[in-house]
C-alpha cells in the first residue's frame, strides 16, 4: 500500500538536517550540492560549507591567487566567512616592485572589511617558505637563509602597507613567530612602524607573536665569518623600534617574543644591544597588565629586567619560557614570583634556562640531555592548575653533554629554532 504522506523536498528540509548532511560530503560533492537550487545552496552555507572558508592561505607574489582573493571577497561570497589568513613569501623573491600584488591585496583586504560577517580578520600569519637545509654526517647547514630574510621583509612591507592602507582589523597577528628559519631582522622593524594608518589596527590587536633577529647586512655572503659593524647607537635605534611597536599595542592579552641568533661570536655592542632587546620592553611600565598567555623564547636578558616584566603581569594565567639566557642574576627571585604573586597561573612550562651555567630542576623527570653526571635533573618542567603555586627548586648543570644520538638531535634542534644558521 502506498503511503499517503505527502514527501518533503530536498530543499525544503531544515537547515540542521542539510547542515548534517554536508559535514559527510567532501568539499567538491558539497558544492555539486549547492548548485541544486538556490535554496540548498543558501541553507547549506550556513554550517558546514562555510567552515571551508575560514581559514585561508595566500602567496603574495601570485597575481592569480590575489585576483582570486579579491573575488572571494565580494558581498555574499564565502570569502566573508574568513577568520584566519596567511600570506605567505617564498624565497628567493623577485627583484620588482610587486606594485600590482600590493593593490590587489590592499583592495582584497578593504572589500574584506566591508563585506566580513566579523567585522574583520580574527588571525594574521606572516609566513615565508623555500628554506633549503643541507644536511651530511658531519654537519647541517642552512644554506638560503639570506633570501628566507629578505623575503621575510619584503613580506611585512607588502602585507604592513596593505592592511594599513586597507583599515582592516586584525585580533591576532603572527609575525614569521609559526615558522621555523624565519625571522623579521630588528632593523626591518621601521618597515611596519612607517605605514601611516597601521596604528589603529595595532591599538586594537589583542595577541601578538613575533620572531626577531640580529640585523641583516644585504649584499654579504657570510655574516658569521665578518664583522659587520654598526655602531652601538644604531642598534639601540633598531631596540626602541621593537619597543616603540608594544607601546602601539596597548590592550595585548596574549605576547609571544622569539629570537633567532644570526651571529654567536664577535658580537659587537649593538649586536649585544639587538640581543638583549627584552631588557627595553621591560621598561614599558604596566603596558603588559591585560596579559594573560606569554611564550619567551630564545631570549637574553637578566634577572631584574624578567622580574620587572612579570610584576606588570599579574592577570598571567600561562607562561612558557624556552631557552631563556640570563646575562645576569639569577632565576631564584624570578620563580619565587611566580609561584606566589601570580594567582591565576594555570599553566607554566620551563625548558633549557641558564644564567651562569645550564640549570636542571629539582621535581622529578628525566634528564633528556645525556651527561657525564647521573645525579643531574630534568632539564624542562611543567605545571598546570594549583600545583603552578609550588616552589620550584633548581641546581646548576653538572659536568659535560655525552656525545650520543640524543645530544646530537638536542644541537640540531637549537640550530633549527635559535640559529645560527650553518653556512
Amino acid at each position: 500500500m502506498v503511503s499517503s504522506k505527502p514527501h518533503r523536498a530536498f530543499d525544503e528540509l531544515p537547515v540542521e538536517i542539510l547542515d548534517t548532511v554536508a559535514a559527510f560530503l567532501e568539499l567538491g560533492d558539497i558544492r555539486n550540492l549547492r548548485l541544486v537550487s538556490q535554496t540548498i545552496a543558501a541553507k547549506s552555507g550556513r554550517g558546514t560549507f562555510k567552515r571551508y572558508f575560514e581559514k585561508k592561505t595566500i602567496n603574495w607574489e601570485s597575481a592569480t591567487e590575489l585576483q582570486s582573493f579579491v573575488q572571494m571577497t565580494q558581498p555574499q561570497r564565502m570569502g566573508c566567512f574568513l577568520k584566519s589568513l596567511t600570506i605567505r613569501g617564498t624565497a628567493p623573491t623577485p627583484s620588482h616592485t610587486f606594485a600590482e600584488e600590493i593593490a590587489l591585496l590592499t583592495e582584497a583586504l578593504t572589500k574584506l572589511r566591508h563585506n566580513s560577517v566579523y567585522g574583520g580578520l580574527q588571525f594574521l600569519v606572516l609566513t615565508v617558505q623555500g628554506q633549503k637545509i643541507l644536511r651530511n654526517a658531519h654537519m647541517e647547514a642552512f644554506t638560503n637563509w639570506e633570501s628566507v630574510w629578505q623575503t621575510a621583509c619584503k613580506t611585512l612591507e607588502i602585507s604592513s602597507q596593505a592592511l594599513a592602507d586597507s583599515g582592516l582589523s586584525v585580533q591576532k597577528l603572527d609575525i614569521f613567530g609559526s615558522v621555523d628559519l624565519c625571522s623579521l631582522a630588528c632593523n626591518k622593524m621601521a618597515l611596519l612602524l612607517e605605514c601611516v594608518g597601521l596604528s589603529k589596527t595595532l591599538f586594537s590587536l589583542k595577541s601578538l607573536s613575533l620572531s626577531l633577529s640580529h640585523h641583516i647586512v644585504e649584499n654579504v655572503q657570510s655574516s658569521q665569518d665578518e664583522v659587520h659593524e654598526v655602531n652601538l647607537a644604531t642598534g639601540q635605534g633598531y631596540v626602541d623600534d621593537i619597543k616603540h611597536l608594544l607601546k602601539l599595542c596597548p590592550h595585548l592579552e596574549s605576547l609571544e617574543l622569539h629570537w633567532f641568533n644570526l651571529r654567536t661570536y664577535r658580537l659587537g655592542g649593538a649586536e649585544l644591544e639587538e640581543q638583549r632587546f627584552f631588557s627595553k620592553i621591560a621598561q614599558l611600565g604596566n603596558h603588559f597588565s591585560n596579559l594573560q598567555h606569554c611564550r619567551l623564547e630564545g631570549i637574553y636578558t637578566e634577572g631584574i629586567a624578567i622580574l620587572a616584566f612579570f610584576q606588570q603581569t599579574t592577570q598571567l594565567g600561562s607562561l612558557t619560557m624556552r631557552n631563556l639566557n640570563l646575562k645576569s642574576g639569577t632565576f631564584g627571585p624570578i620563580f619565587d614570583f611566580l609561584t606566589n604573586h601570580l594567582p591565576h597561573l594555570a599553566y607554566l612550562h620551563l625548558e633549557s634556562l641558564s644564567e651562569a651555567n645550564r640549570i636542571c630542576f629539582d621535581d622529578p623527570g628525566k634528564a633528556w640531555l645525556p651527561s657525564t653526571c647521573r645525579t643531574n635533573g630534568s632539564n624542562e618542567l611543567t605545571r598546570t592548575g594549583a600545583d603552578c603555586q609550588r616552589a620550584i627548586g633548581y641546581r646548576f648543570f653538572k659536568g659535560s653533554v655525552k656525545g650520543s644520538v640524543d645530544a646530537a638531535k638536542w644541537r640540531r634542534r637549537q640550530t633549527l629554532l635559535y640559529g645560527p644558521p650553518v653556512i
